[in-house]
């Protein structure tokens, strides 16, 4: 609902700015010529196609779709209690208290990413940072060396991803591990 409002803030803006311009014009053109003066007929055709351009290009500037990017929220922070972590989140719309997200860890851009478990946020504070803890993890054999070696440095904040979709693999596992 927000987005339409701005959106609609916006049109009306800029249609109010166009039709000040218009009135400008429009005024200008009153001032100039003396009231008993016959406007020519291709002045007149050429201002109503001038404003027709106008409001054209600003209706099509107006309507031009915005692209959402999927960025995922950088952690903050990690902290580990009692043999679990929990991550300090940046704000991210993909999430909401209470959701699953699946937790993964790629070194580098050009690494594959190894999923390392399932994580659940537990509370998004006033300012809208999340708190995502470990709910499950993965029984893969790279995740049990890798899991201790996690601590709160800036390799592991930018290594670590947090998704808001929840692996299909984990997930079954979760399942039927009870």
């Amino acid at each position: 609902m927000k987005r339409f409002f701005r959106c609609l803030k916006q049109k009306i803006n800029v249609l109010g700015g166009l039709t000040a311009f218009v009135v400008f014009i429009l005024s200008f053109l009153w001032w100039m010529f003396d009231a008993n003066t016959l406007v020519p007929m291709w002045l007149f055709c050429t201002l109503i196609i001038v404003c027709y351009l106008i409001c054209v290009v600003v209706y099509s500037l107006c309507s031009m779709k915005e692209t959402s990017v999927y960025r995922l929220p950088a952690i903050r922070k990690i902290e580990k209690v009692n043999d679990r972590y929990i991550f300090i989140v940046e704000k991210n719309d993909l999430f909401n208290q209470g959701s699953y997200s699946t937790i993964c860890y790629q070194e580098d851009d050009n690494s594959l990413e190894i999923v390392i478990g399932l994580g659940y946020v537990q509370t998004i504070n006033s300012a809208g940072y999340m708190q995502v803890q470990f709910e499950n993890i993965s029984s893969a054999k790279v995740v049990s060396e890798l899991y201790p070696k996690i601590r709160d440095s800036a390799f592991y904040r930018k290594a670590i991803k947090i998704k808001p979709s929840i692996d299909k693999k984990l997930l079954e596992e979760v399942i039927t591990n009870g």
